[in-house]
């Protein structure tokens, strides 16, 4: 029985290991775009939901107009405040600061995106009081430092 095992055990280390991918493939050239396409904000704050014991954590996307310039790669943004609704209370409305706030963004394909000069990573909230400051790398290694200024936060 042992020997069962160990055979199969072989024969599935040999079929991960092995690859099927065959040779001669054609080279395909590297992304070598490195842009910011898109800027979202978003409040996030506790619901009055719950999961067992624990609040949930919601989110309100804010209103993002935004100029993106890609010459100079610089994005200005216009912010403002949705309405209330939903678990978006009018409290919850009032409570939302523009130096806690979430940023996401979208990139070229393939590409990646890190903080430079002090600004938070992605994911962790941001102050957008702040000019913040993006380094994007393409695929192919080509890299821009992208601006992005808060023109102005109305509630």
């Amino acid at each position: 029985m042992k020997k069962i095992y160990k055979v199969g055990f072989l024969v599935m280390i040999m079929a991960i290991t092995s690859s099927c991918l065959k040779q001669d493939l054609p080279e395909y050239p590297l992304w070598e775009e490195n842009e910011i396409s898109n800027v979202y904000i978003e409040h996030r704050f506790e619901s009055s939901d719950n999961y067992g014991n624990a609040p949930v954590v919601s989110y309100k996307r804010l209103d993002v107009q935004q100029t993106i310039d890609p010459v100079n790669a610089t994005i200005n943004i216009i912010i403002t405040v949705p309405s209330a609704g939903n678990k978006f209370t009018e409290e919850e409305r009032l409570k939302v600061d523009i130096e806690k706030l979430w940023m996401y963004v979208d990139i070229s394909t393939a590409a990646t995106i890190e903080p430079i000069g002090g600004t938070p990573p992605l994911g962790y909230p941001v102050n957008l009081k702040n000019t913040l400051r993006y380094l994007v790398t393409a695929a192919n290694g080509s890299k821009k430092e992208w601006t992005i200024i808060t023109d102005s936060f109305t509630r």
